[in-house]
């Protein structure tokens, strides 16, 4: 599983670079990577850690593995608005 890195978020005192504005980094990678402008050697490096290039793809997968396994169990996808996958 992916891990989302909120855009205020500040590496810990722990870390080298402690301080460092991590989620607005990140954020500026995925603007530029849109654009078009971001070194593809940069891409690899990023992907390989397995970079969260859209949060709103990401959000589309969660949402469709969950309506498969909903349906998996009920036979249908028409859950309840009560409903919660989990």
């Amino acid at each position: 599983m992916r891990q989302r890195v909120p855009y205020g978020y500040v590496t810990p005192d722990t870390w080298v670079p402690a301080g460092f504005p991590l989620g607005t980094w990140l954020a500026d990678q995925r603007k530029t990577h849109k654009a078009g402008r971001l070194d593809p050697g940069r891409v690899e490096q990023l992907a390989g850690l397995g970079m969260v290039w859209s949060h709103q793809d990401i959000a589309f997968e969660e949402g469709l593995t969950a309506s498969r396994a909903w349906a998996a169990v009920h036979g249908h996808l028409l859950p309840p608005a009560t409903a919660t996958a989990g």
